[in-house]
């Protein structure tokens, strides 16, 4: 993996089924749509290179207007900053959002590798 690797964008429309499918998941009935369902949108990227083997760090979503149904979203990947500390390698991945062209929001999901298990993810 390296800096700048980017997904091809998808268009994700938004349906109600899948924000209920989303709050039962979570033990809500309806509380409208929560800024976390953007991860959600991960599911529809085809991701080219490894996530085996990575944990789960950190996240932070920015969003300039609410996620709501019956939209189109187009959505890409990208490896936007690796950072090795120790044992440990950060690759931070940014989810970019778009609607009509124009970036609504971005998530951001630092994903987790420790070195000392296994091989280095090519």
């Amino acid at each position: 993996m390296r800096v700048g690797l980017k997904t091809e964008e998808v268009k994700v429309t938004v349906t109600e089924g899948m924000i209920q499918t989303y709050l039962s998941t979570l033990g809500f009935e309806s509380v409208g749509t929560p800024i976390t369902f953007v991860m959600m949108f991960w599911k529809s990227i085809q991701i080219p290179w490894s996530i085996d083997g990575l944990i789960h760090g950190e996240q932070s979503i920015q969003l300039q207007e609410p996620i709501k149904e019956y939209t189109t979203y187009h959505c890409s990947v990208e490896i936007t900053q690796i950072l090795r500390k120790r044992h440990l390698t950060f690759y931070v991945h940014t989810l970019h959002i778009k609607k009509n062209g124009i970036k609504v929001g971005q998530a951001i999901s630092t994903l987790v590798k420790n070195r000392s298990i296994g091989a280095e993810i090519q």
